[in-house]
């Protein structure tokens, strides 16, 4: 029976996102006549919330119509423009361990925030969606979740009716952690930029191919 390897995308199978959030924030802010623009060091605080409340913070005037339009577009550049392929890259050794899991005969399960139509784009453009099984998207940028952690109620109803093994899950933030948890996964926290030993993960890594132990 297979083993399911369920990973977060941004941070962990990527890298150079933050640069794309810039290009597109800005140009969305351009577009709606602000003058406000959003630097790579205030991009990093913010980096991992959701859209709406980078543009809370650049149009503190805004209501909450027009920065449900300004998450929008933002959505809508991305797909129009080339800024993702400009930015990012895939992690390291992300394509070999990807690989060696579907080698070994089992599956992987990339589980993001990100709306389903562009996570497709981000896959592709990493080179990434040969070793792909699923993809699944919150898309809690555009759509007002119910649960705290909208990863969960999706991997949850993703799992139902299927048999694994074992669950894996790989992440780099506290949510990636919670989701794995709440199914019974053994859990990987990718802490190569900024480990954090207060997250209760079962295993801190820096290097993704510490993950093939569960080869074995």
């Amino acid at each position: 029976m297979a083993k399911l390897f369920i990973w977060d995308f941004h941070g962990v199978l990527e890298q150079g996102n933050e640069g794309a959030v810039v290009e597109v924030t800005n140009a969305v802010l351009s577009e709606f006549g602000l003058n406000t623009r959003l630097d790579h060091e205030t991009n990093l605080k913010l980096y991992g919330q959701k859209w709406s409340e980078y543009f809370r913070l650049l149009d503190p005037l805004a209501n909450e119509s027009k920065i449900k339009d300004m998450v929008h577009r933002g959505c809508e550049i991305s797909l129009e423009t080339d800024a993702i392929a400009r930015h990012i890259k895939p992690s390291d050794n992300s394509h070999y361990v990807l690989n060696q899991i579907k080698q070994h005969g089992h599956e992987n399960l990339i589980l993001s925030n990100t709306q389903p139509e562009t996570l497709d784009r981000f896959i592709d453009s990493v080179n990434l969606s040969e070793f792909v099984d699923y993809r699944l998207g919150t898309d809690s940028h555009r759509i007002k979740q119910t649960h705290s952690n909208p990863k969960i109620p999706l991997l949850k109803e993703f799992l139902e009716g299927k048999t694994y093994d074992q669950l894996i899950a790989i992440g780099d933030r506290p949510t990636d952690i919670e989701a794995g948890k709440s199914v019974g996964a053994i859990t990987y926290l990718y802490a190569h930029n900024t480990p954090n030993k207060n997250i209760n993960a079962d295993y801190h890594i820096d290097n993704l191919k510490e993950v093939l132990h569960q080869l074995s």
